[in-house]
């Protein structure tokens, strides 16, 4: 499939299955974010208070799906172990705490931060700085608060497959990888982020075409107050839909996912034109 790029204004990624016409979230750079549990890390400290924080984990595990989305929209993603081979000799990757550019870690470039792959999936060995949020960090992995890492990236090469029990898969076997982080929420992206998702996943359900969802993208990217409620009541399922019409009842999603609740084209049909999301 060919590549796909981010719109920015949607802050989302378009792909194009060949069933339908997708819309996944991305970050405000406009990059793709995956978590990965860390089952397995460690954290060493050097004899001088000021030293570095050893830090080791995975980023990424291969072949472990992940179901992204909601009920209605949602699929499954896997990174294939070919995904790294060759973004890990040319990109200048930074490990960042919760994707926030704020907060560097490390960097691999100044050698204190080592990406590789393993039988597992994208191992992270980095020699993290010690400073205060550095040691705040460290104490949480320590604890056991902080338990997932995420990677930045950018599609480069992709597969998307229909399963045989008619679900889908996004397997990426290329990606550019921008950042890795230890993340406190295991957040697709963000919530903003994910609902953006949702709601122009709905609107394309609801008929709506690439210029309303233009028009949407750009409301949905600097919401007001109103618009924030009316959102929030969309989530909840609170938004009816015309009365003359029968409310879709959404797919039951794969055991895995996390249950939560659809949306309705029709309910946000209903809402958009309530909320004049788009201009007549």
């Amino acid at each position: 499939m060919p590549r796909a790029l981010p719109n920015l204004l949607r802050r989302t990624v378009t792909l194009d299955t060949g069933r339908r016409s997708l819309d996944i979230p991305v970050d405000g750079a406009g990059h793709m974010r995956h978590i990965a549990p860390l089952s397995e890390r460690s954290i060493s400290r050097a004899s001088a208070s000021d030293g570095p924080i050893g830090f080791k984990g995975h980023a990424a595990t291969f072949n472990s799906r992940t179901w992204i989305g909601g009920k209605r929209w949602g699929f499954w993603e896997e990174i294939a172990p070919t995904a790294f081979d060759k973004t890990l000799g040319e990109a200048d990757v930074r490990m960042l705490l919760n994707h926030d550019p704020n907060y560097v870690l490390a960097r691999n470039t100044a050698g204190t931060l080592r990406l590789s792959t393993d039988d597992v999936g994208l191992a992270v060995d980095a020699d993290m700085a010690p400073t205060s949020y550095g040691l705040d960090l460290a104490l949480l992995l320590e604890r056991g608060d902080v338990t997932q890492m995420s990677f930045a990236f950018d599609m480069i090469a992709y597969e998307w497959t229909e399963l045989a029990d008619g679900s889908e898969l996004l397997r990426h076997t290329e990606v550019a990888l921008w950042d890795v982080a230890p993340v406190t929420y295991p957040a697709y992206v963000d919530t903003d982020a994910s609902l953006r998702g949702d709601l122009l996943a709905a609107a394309r359900s609801a008929g709506f075409d690439a210029l309303d969802l233009d028009r949407l993208g750009e409301r949905l990217a600097d919401p007001d107050p109103e618009l924030i409620v009316a959102l929030r009541a969309l989530a909840r399922g609170d938004a009816p839909a015309p009365a003359e019409s029968t409310q879709d009842t959404p797919a039951t999603p794969p055991a895995e996912t996390t249950g939560e609740r659809s949306i309705s084209p029709l309910a946000f049909a209903t809402l958009a034109k309530r909320m004049s999301l788009m201009e007549n």
